[in-house]
């Protein structure tokens, strides 16, 4: 998971390091766009739009890593991991 403003250049660099080492990613700029419920995020794809997700974690056994630039508040990363804790449990 990717978090940080939808147009900074610095977190798009970030998503674009995922994609070249072929690792799924999901850029937000809000936890309110993860959904706890329905197991859905609401994303950012390099160059394109927002779109939803469904089922965006799969069942089972998970890695997830989480970055963010550096002007992301440490509320908002921690608030992300809760979710993403909590669609696991």
């Amino acid at each position: 998971v990717v978090i940080g403003g939808c147009n900074s250049s610095n977190t798009t660099h970030l998503q674009e390091i995922a994609i070249t080492k072929k690792i799924k990613s999901f850029h937000i700029d809000t936890p309110e766009r993860i959904s706890v419920e329905d197991n859905s995020i609401y994303h950012k794809p390099l160059k394109s739009e927002l779109v939803m997700q469904k089922k965006f974690l799969p069942d089972g056994e998970i890695k997830v890593g989480i970055t963010s630039g550096a002007s992301t508040p440490d509320k908002v990363v921690a608030d992300v991991i809760e979710k993403l804790i909590a669609i696991a449990n």
